[in-house]
């Protein structure tokens, strides 16, 4: 009543080959397929770039019995006394004025973001000097205040 099945012989590096050549069209078609849906969607979007800048503060390493520190506030406060004066009003409307931030959709935009990847890297670094810029002269007018008030003592 049943027939007894055979023992199948266990399937080598040939069969497989076979196998890839009899059905060759269903495997190079949806690759084709898919790599041709891939290449024309990367044609028709924009290329966009993203770029992060960060600005590393460190406390004063050399003991301040060999220098001493022309600043008196504490890193904590200098840190969140530069906070607001880079995040008022004025600073942050000259940043969005520059960088054509409310561009899309006439909202801010999360993200710095250019088609261009010079561009791109111009509006972190450009954000990145004008805080460089406000701690140098906020360094610049620390030193001067301790240059007087060294210069007074000595008088």
């Amino acid at each position: 009543m049943f027939e007894e099945v055979q023992d199948p012989k266990a399937a080598g590096l040939d069969d497989y080959w076979a196998i890839v050549r009899r059905r060759r069209w269903w495997i190079l078609l949806p690759l084709s397929v898919c790599w041709l849906v891939v290449w024309v969607v990367s044609w028709l979007l924009p290329a966009t770039f993203q770029s992060d800048a960060l600005i590393l503060v460190e406390q004063q390493k050399v003991p301040e019995q060999y220098v001493v520190p022309n600043v008196s506030v504490s890193l904590q406060e200098r840190l969140q006394s530069m906070t607001q004066q880079i995040l008022s009003r004025t600073r942050l409307q000259a940043t969005i004025d520059r960088f054509h931030l409310y561009a899309r959709d006439g909202g801010l935009l999360s993200k710095w973001q250019a088609t261009d990847p010079v561009d791109q890297s111009g509006g972190a670094y450009g954000l990145q000097d004008s805080i460089l810029h406000r701690l140098a002269g906020a360094r610049a007018a620390s030193k001067q205040r301790t240059d007087h008030a060294v210069h007074r003592r000595k008088s």
